[in-house]
């Protein structure tokens, strides 16, 4: 294929699947430490633990959800988190299950986590986009061959974008 056929190719490469960590990545908090249940959804459109302290995801990750949702994309769930119950609750209160028909929540090693969702989805490693705020997953999943963004900052349309020009180029983080 000459140079510009493979530029070509490159340019329209685009992951079947994107994958993102929870804690500090899709909100500003560990669910193993806090919040602390029963919660429910408030008035305010906050979740509420039995203390009353609210909590909320990074602002704009619904949105961006249903955006590539809409843009035929798939999306899943990878965390490593001791409290896989308290996070499971917190995705049904926000009404995020309809975004992730993948979702691997549980402790161990994330290459488990992966390992699954690969099975499970039959979508090969290289065509898997994801990000974690964790730079030991960013190295272990970048090593079976996923595109991996190190999320430094809050979750945002900008960060996606970057990991998807991040994708197309065949560059990751590690």
């Amino acid at each position: 294929m000459s140079e510009n056929g493979e530029d070509a190719r490159r340019a329209n490469r685009k992951p079947r699947l994107i994958c993102f960590d929870l804690d500090w990545t899709l909100w500003p908090f560990h669910v193993d430490t806090n919040p602390y249940p029963p919660m429910k959804m408030g008035k305010d459109g906050k979740i509420h633990d039995k203390h009353g302290d609210a909590y909320e995801p990074f602002p704009g990750t619904t949105e961006m959800f249903a955006g590539l949702l809409e843009q035929g994309y798939k999306m899943a769930l990878v965390s490593r988190t001791e409290a896989p119950s308290v996070a499971r609750e917190m995705l049904r209160l926000l009404d995020w299950n309809k975004y992730f028909p993948y979702q691997e929540i549980y402790a161990g090693r994330k290459t488990t986590h992966f390992a699954k969702i690969q099975k499970e989805s039959e979508i090969p490693y290289k065509d898997m986009l994801f990000f974690d705020d964790e730079h030991r997953n960013v190295k272990d999943i970048s090593a079976i061959g996923v595109t991996c963004v190190f999320v430094k900052e809050p979750m945002s349309q900008n960060l996606l974008q970057r990991g998807l020009d991040m994708f197309t180029a065949g560059k990751t983080d590690k």
